[in-house]
């Protein structure tokens, strides 16, 4: 795993080495950033979920605009019980908020806030069992909305004029929305037995104190 980071960031070195020494004709207004953290840090918890990438948009000399997109897939092509995806998941994360940036030499501190959108989805067809002479087999199905906001704060070091590194802290608050269903099913995917139905709410907060590690490239 260390060699992968470290090869990333020999990447963005070798290429971009040589704007060290120059300086832009035009403002350079766009970022796009690596999450490093992401690449050994994985999790499937709906409300830890990491972001693999970030572009910002520079609309003034101290403001940028953010836009934080994730999605995470997951199917079994090849299920027992028929027409089952199991395990299933998919989760679709977006952040989207504006960040004021606090320019210090080859330093730059920047804060702000993001607003919060979170999906999941999930099909699990598992722990088979026996009904008389038949096989039989747990069914769970969920969904999870989240909606939110996230104060950050965080900093970063110029590298060149183009590339930068930079972490983040966050805290987040979010209201979240689940729903649930459980039976069994044979192997038809057919349910024998009533299934269960629970519904839960919420709110919750969540601290980061290092919520991303972004290499970044300017353009």
């Amino acid at each position: 795993m260390v060699n992968r980071i470290s090869t990333i960031v020999f990447f963005f070195l070798s290429s971009f080495q040589g704007f060290s020494q120059e300086t832009s004709e035009t403002p350079l207004k766009w970022e796009l950033g690596v999450d490093l953290k992401s690449l050994f840090t994985k999790t499937t918890e709906l409300s830890s979920r990491t972001y693999g990438l970030i572009l910002r948009r520079k609309v003034s000399e101290e403001g940028a605009l953010r836009f934080r997109p994730s999605v995470l897939y997951s199917l079994n092509f090849k299920p027992v019980v028929k027409r089952a995806t199991a395990p299933f998941i998919l989760q679709t994360n977006l952040d989207f908020g504006y960040e004021k940036q606090k320019k210090h030499k080859k330093f730059i501190h920047n804060y702000g806030m993001d607003l919060v959108m979170r999906y999941e989805s999930n099909d699990y067809t598992i722990g088979m069992g026996i009904n008389g002479t038949d096989y039989t087999f747990t069914k769970m199905k969920g969904k999870s909305q989240m909606i939110g906001i996230s104060f950050f704060t965080g900093g970063k070091y110029l590298i060149t004029e183009r590339i930068s590194l930079s972490l983040e802290t966050s805290l987040g608050i979010l209201a979240q929305k689940l729903w649930s269903q459980e039976g069994e099913v044979n192997l038809d995917n057919e349910y024998i037995r009533t299934s269960s139905i629970s519904k839960s709410s919420g709110l919750f907060t969540r601290f980061d104190p290092l919520s991303v590690i972004y290499l970044s490239y300017y353009f």
